[in-house]
């Protein structure tokens, strides 16, 4: 902690004595909540190098877009960084790069979604966050982690690791190779006349800061992945991550299947802010983008398990396998019920 400490004095001006707490949950970051005596707070995070190779591109990017927002009527809280007298970053003795962000006070985040109305309120939050981000200049948005919602990328990379990977591995993912292999034979997308947009990427529950009631939408929080991409893929990963009757942590991969209740309130919390920008393509394929990305994740920890287990975290050797069987049966329990989440998309529009 005497590093974390250090970085403290680098960022913040309070004079007094300050505690530190590791926050858990995320895949990526090092994450810690800074309470100083006076009862100001404050969020400092180390940034993972071997994922982002460019802090400051990420930074840059948060920066623009707290930068658009405050001249919009976004009627959220903006996420905004603290800077340092060096900037947005500081490194430590490490090399490692820090970063910090004001602490909302009297907010919650949540890894599951409690019932349909939340989901409408998280989705409704990401919709206001895409919409008015809508005409920003796309040229000064850098891309922070390469070909990261490329389908075409993640699969050659997954067939590469399948030929490398060690037999004590793909002995017990031979079922998940299978299952996947057939579904990319099944499936056919194509987003190339979709508008470029600048969309979150990590559209999940635990990325949107909630009241402590859980009513409300507070502020949108994890930009690192904000970049150009689709506006249909970020409505997949709402989809994907609270639209399941599970989490992507559950094993009992039996318990896994789309909540069609919450898909419903999903749907309408995103389209009753975004109906007004998105054009009809992008309408008619907000279910292809679910697809898309839940075959996408499924791919990406059936090959994070293949190749060693180097990007996401885990707490257990078979954890991105069991992430990869839990996300290839929403796939297939999606698929089941298309037409019925198709229609209430339709009559959305």
């Amino acid at each position: 902690m005497d590093e974390v400490k250090e970085i403290c004095q680098r960022f913040f001006k309070e004079n007094n004595e300050f505690s530190i707490r590791r926050l858990e949950g995320g895949h990526i970051n090092d994450t810690f909540k800074i309470s100083y005596q006076n009862g100001t707070s404050y969020i400092l995070q180390a940034l993972n190098r071997k994922i982002f190779n460019d802090p400051q591109a990420v930074m840059d990017n948060i920066q623009f877009i707290a930068d658009h927002l405050k001249k919009t009527d976004y009627p959220l809280e903006i996420l905004e960084p603290i800077a340092s007298k060096n900037g947005l970053l500081e490194r430590d003795s490490f090399g490692n790069y820090w970063r910090a962000f004001p602490f909302f006070e009297k907010t919650t985040v949540y890894e599951r979604v409690s019932n349909p109305d939340q989901a409408y309120v998280v989705a409704n939050s990401f919709g206001l966050f895409i919409k008015h981000l809508d005409g920003i200049d796309l040229a000064n948005i850098r891309e922070t982690i390469s070909n990261f919602h490329d389908l075409n990328f993640r699969f050659d990379l997954f067939e590469k690791v399948v030929k490398n990977a060690k037999p004590d591995r793909i002995e017990p993912a031979i079922s998940e190779i299978g299952k996947a292999l057939k579904w990319r034979k099944k499936l056919n997308f194509d987003f190339t006349n979709f508008p470029l947009r600048v969309v979150h990427n990590d559209a999940k529950i635990s990325n949107v800061l909630l009241d402590q009631k859980g009513e409300k939408g507070v502020c949108v929080i994890d930009l690192d992945t904000v970049m150009s991409g689709f506006a249909v893929t970020d409505f997949g990963d709402m989809v994907r991550t609270m639209c399941c009757s599970a989490s992507e942590e559950e094993t009992n991969i039996e318990k896994v299947s789309i909540d069609i209740e919450i898909f419903k309130e999903t749907a309408k919390g995103f389209l009753t802010v975004t109906n007004s920008i998105l054009t009809k393509d992008e309408k008619e394929n907000l279910i292809s983008g679910c697809v898309y990305i839940i075959f996408e994740q499924a791919i990406r920890f059936l090959t994070d398990y293949l190749d060693g287990d180097k990007y996401y975290q885990i707490s257990y050797p078979d954890q991105n396998l069991n992430r990869a069987r839990n996300q290839l049966k929403l796939l297939e329990s999606f698929n089941q019920n298309i037409s019925i989440l198709k229609s209430i998309v339709i009559e959305l529009f």
